[in-house]
């Protein structure tokens, strides 16, 4: 049990974990029985998954470590595709 207090990914992972409760919690099927805004329910719900996406990426797949340019390009991407899926949603 001590490897996962010393572990750098034990506090991602828990991040990850309560992120996705925070997702299950304020989804569209709470949103509606709780009176919020199905539209704002699920905008928070693709905005927990793209910041979800982004540190599994950096601290999981390395690119934590990886050159400055490539880290940049992710940065990009992920920048693009959160704003490309909430202005889709949002219009469509």
């Amino acid at each position: 049990m001590e490897f996962l207090v010393k572990s750098k990914a034990t506090p991602i992972w828990v991040l990850l974990f309560a992120a996705t409760c925070v997702s299950r919690a304020v989804g569209p099927y709470h949103a509606f029985r709780s009176g919020l805004s199905l539209r704002l329910a699920s905008l928070a719900v693709m905005l927990i998954a793209m910041v979800k996406i982004r540190f599994v990426l950096i601290h999981f797949m390395e690119l934590k470590r990886a050159p400055l340019i490539w880290r940049a390009i992710f940065e990009a991407w992920a920048a693009f595709l959160g704003i490309a899926l909430a202005a889709t949603y949002l219009l469509g």
